[in-house]
């Protein structure tokens, strides 16, 4: 389904859709909390049920970074989503970092979220980086990114959508370090 003529920015409007993960692009790095696959538990907002990645001890040594991408394909918005009638799009996601074992002496995650139509990136977002132990284990507040009037206009088929997730992590070089994401949407909002 092909839309055209967005605009606006952020949503002053309704909200009139929210689209879910609605399969796997690329999990390379990546596994679920759950037995189910990454793009199902990610499409339920809620701190449940996740998708993680682990950092390899002595290969991303601080300050040697990894990055650790997942891709999902985004579901095709609905009927609900008129051309035309839409005046901005928002991007959210939740995070939280961890340590597998004993707690690292240095460590930092710093995620990367962007909205791509095919392998071009519409927009993006960031969260962290994290390196304060005391928020280990927390699920981070929502974080969020809206479009703007261009980068809403620039997408030419909506079918084509997906959500890449970056996690660039460090660890101490003994202690691994593990990020977690809870859930990836995009809101479709109305004039």
């Amino acid at each position: 389904m092909t839309f055209c003529g967005y605009h606006g920015s952020t949503g002053n409007g309704p909200l009139t859709e929210t689209i879910v993960p609605s399969s796997d692009d690329s999990t390379t790095g990546w596994s679920s909390s759950t037995a189910n696959p990454i793009w199902q538990e990610l499409g339920v907002e809620t701190t449940a049920a996740y998708a993680q990645a682990v950092t390899s001890a002595g290969t991303q040594e601080c300050p040697t970074t990894g990055d650790d991408v997942l891709s999902l394909n985004m579901a095709d918005p609905s009927g609900a989503v008129d051309v035309g009638a839409v005046q901005g799009m928002r991007v959210r996601y939740q995070v939280r970092f961890q340590w597998v074992g004993i707690e690292p002496t240095t460590f930092s995650v710093l995620w990367t979220v962007r909205l791509k139509q095919g392998s071009t990136t519409i927009a993006s977002g960031t969260a962290g980086p994290f390196t304060d132990p005391l928020e280990e284990f927390n699920w981070q507040t929502e974080s969020s990114f809206s479009l703007s009037e261009s980068e809403v206009d620039s997408i030419t088929d909506h079918a084509q959508l997906k959500l890449e997730a970056t996690a660039t992590m460090c660890d101490d070089g003994t202690n691994e370090v593990e990020a977690n994401l809870a859930y990836s949407v995009v809101d479709y909002f109305a004039r």
